[in-house]
């Protein structure tokens, strides 16, 4: 009996152990898990502001055949945007087009992705767009939107449920960096940065409770968007490439000695 008694503690602090084992395995799964959301915040708030002098172009025809001057295009356009004359220099720094992802048509134009020099210049562009009903460019209508991080696209395409119930009972709300969602009704302003704040900040809005996935929880390597293929036959943006050369020397640097001659001592 008092051998079993034994057995059956040993077996006990045995499971005990395992116990602790596994408590301790899962504090450090919590961790990581809160370390790898930290990264991928901070990557996608280091990727939107890279591009936060970016303007994306949809809907501005392709030339056939011919050889395109984007900037001189996008100079025109944002001109007409700011009713100014076409004339008027806009300094970019860089304007190419995007690369056609696979569920795009083939006969669709692809995006242009340009970036402004200047962060207020950008800005107003942006804000006389928003205020434009329809812009029209060679009789294409055209959107401008922000190039954004596939990141903060996936979570406003999660969000969107709850930015359509904030719409139908009329509260405004804005998009914050890093990714975040805030809304402010009757005085009380509430902040979204986590699918776990979800109920929190739809009762402080008193409007009803909405199942949100988390955005940042991706477990299959499908849900990355693959990287956008070139179409068959679909030849390269030509980009301004400059050939880096040997400058000259300069009158002020000391002549070479020749080979074999000793050093000189002072």
């Amino acid at each position: 009996m008092q051998d079993q008694i034994s057995s059956l503690s040993s077996e006990i602090r045995q499971v005990n152990s395992r116990v602790d084992r596994v408590l301790a395995l899962e504090r450090n799964q919590n961790c990581s898990d809160s370390k790898l959301l930290y990264i991928m915040r901070n990557t996608e708030d280091l990727d939107n502001r890279g591009r936060r002098n970016n303007i994306r172009i949809r809907g501005l025809p392709e030339p056939q055949g011919s050889p395109e001057d984007l900037h001189q295009t996008l100079q025109s356009l944002f001109n007409k945007i700011l009713q100014r004359p076409a004339e008027t220099h806009i300094l970019l720094d860089r304007a190419h087009r995007a690369l056609r992802p696979k569920h795009i048509s083939p006969d669709s134009p692809r995006d242009v992705i340009c970036r402004v020099h200047y962060y207020s210049e950008k800005e107003a562009i942006m804000r006389q767009a928003r205020d434009t009903e329809d812009i029209m460019y060679n009789n294409s209508k055209i959107l401008l939107l922000p190039d954004l991080a596939w990141l903060t696209l996936r979570g406003r395409r999660t969000l969107r449920p709850l930015t359509q119930a904030l719409q139908q009972a009329n509260i405004k709300y804005r998009w914050g960096y890093p990714f975040s969602l805030t809304a402010t009704h009757q005085g009380a302003q509430a902040t979204l940065t986590s699918a776990m704040e979800t109920e929190a900040f739809t009762q402080r809005l008193g409007i009803p409770n909405i199942d949100i996935q988390d955005w940042y929880d991706i477990t299959e390597p499908e849900q990355i968007p693959p990287h956008p293929q070139r179409m068959k036959g679909q030849a390269a943006d030509t980009r301004r490439r400059t050939t880096w050369k040997t400058p000259p020397a300069s009158p002020f640097m000391r002549p070479k000695r020749p080979q074999g001659t000793p050093r000189k001592i002072i």
